[in-house]
């Protein structure tokens, strides 16, 4: 719940370095094989869909692939109602194109 809610909401805000996504993947699968360092059940299987598994555990790197693409979405709304940020990012990306 911790990993899945609050570094989400950070992730959206602040982006989410590589390292740090490995040790939150290593922590949810420590977590769910009781701290064994050699499972019974690989973090594949567990994160599959509620057809194939009961467990349906989060997958970070699909979760904070999600994200930066709703970010590009965002910044590629061409329909007058983009975000400040938005705006600043392309003037931004147009002052600093080489000549």
């Amino acid at each position: 719940m911790v990993i899945g809610g609050h570094t989400q909401y950070l992730t959206k805000v602040q982006g989410m370095l590589p390292d740090i996504e490995q040790q939150l993947t290593k922590c949810i699968h420590l977590f769910m094989n009781n701290g064994s360092p050699s499972p019974m059940i690989s973090l594949e299987t567990l994160q599959q869909d509620l057809s194939a598994s009961r467990k349906k555990l989060l997958n970070l790197p699909a979760q904070n692939q999600a994200i930066v693409l709703t970010k590009c979405k965002t910044y590629l709304d061409f329909s007058g109602t983009c975000l400040k940020w938005a705006n600043l990012a392309n003037h931004l990306i147009w002052q600093n194109i080489p000549k």
